[in-house]
């Protein structure tokens, strides 16, 4: 019989953790190419390039990384899944491009490797301590030090595919699925920022000349709507003129339609 003083029984779900977006930070190429001037051999090359420009996962992935999984003609790499996605069947080996910058160290490692050498990284197990490696030559490169040293790393990489490749493409390289890739991997740096206004800005400038002739609307706000009360109204807020004034000279002034400040949402 159900205690009366406990007619509800509450299940507590406990929910994964989502990305940690303040943690996630955009490694530049400028920034990792300074960090790889300073590595001391080409095992560290080697980890970093795979790690900034292939998006493996560092040390996992890499400890059973083997000569024979390179395809130098093909320029391919076969990675076989970590302990973190190995229990994706369909993940179980992904293939990554060989780029010339992973090319080149790889070539270096290989020419120093023991002969009849398996894996390209012997040395590398679960218990090898990266961390402070990459902290000393990040210190002597002079740059700052950014959040979750080697996952920021490969996240930066996947973002790179991303802004390259088709997301579903660019996600089964990396081996993980899309909505993983934006809740953990894919961001925004300034050059996709700045990229956008050099992209989108003269569009829109365009389309506000010609928006503006057929309607009347001047560059200066000047135009018919110039007496309208909510015109007025709304030049009495402060710094709203010349607020606007920056935005129009900038190309980025926007006619606001009947939907009003709220975006529309379009259905996918």
């Amino acid at each position: 019989m159900a205690d009366s003083r406990r007619p509800f029984r509450i299940r507590l779900v406990t929910m994964g953790r989502v990305g940690d977006k303040e943690r996630q930070e955009y490694v530049p190429l400028e920034v990792s190419a300074k960090v790889l001037d300073k590595a001391p051999n080409a095992r560290c090359r080697s980890l970093l390039v795979l790690a900034r420009l292939g998006a493996l996962r560092i040390p996992s992935e890499a400890q059973g990384l083997r000569w024979d999984h390179i395809a130098w003609e093909a320029k391919r790499i076969s990675i076989v899944a970590s302990s973190k996605t190995e229990h994706h069947a369909k993940r179980a080996v992904r293939i990554i491009p060989l780029l010339p910058a992973i090319e080149k160290e790889l070539l270096s490692l290989h020419l120093e490797a023991e002969e009849g050498a398996e894996l390209v990284f012997p040395d590398v197990n679960g218990t090898t301590n990266l961390r402070t490696t990459l902290e000393k030559i990040i210190a002597r490169a002079g740059v700052k030090q950014w959040p979750k040293l080697s996952q920021n790393l490969r996240a930066s990489g996947a973002t790179d595919f991303a802004r390259t490749l088709p997301s579903h493409v660019a996600a089964e390289i990396c081996g993980h699925t899309e909505q993983i890739a934006k809740e953990h991997y894919w961001t925004v740096s300034d050059s996709d920022l700045d990229q956008a206004i050099a992209d989108l800005s003269p569009g829109i400038a365009q389309k506000l000349a010609h928006e503006g002739g057929s309607k009347g609307l001047g560059s200066s706000f000047d135009g018919s709507t110039a007496n309208h009360p909510k015109t007025k109204k709304a030049r009495e807020i402060p710094g709203f003129v010349s607020a606007c004034r920056l935005l129009a000279e900038g190309g980025l002034y926007l006619k606001m339609g009947d939907e009003g400040l709220e975006p529309p949402t379009f259905s996918v």
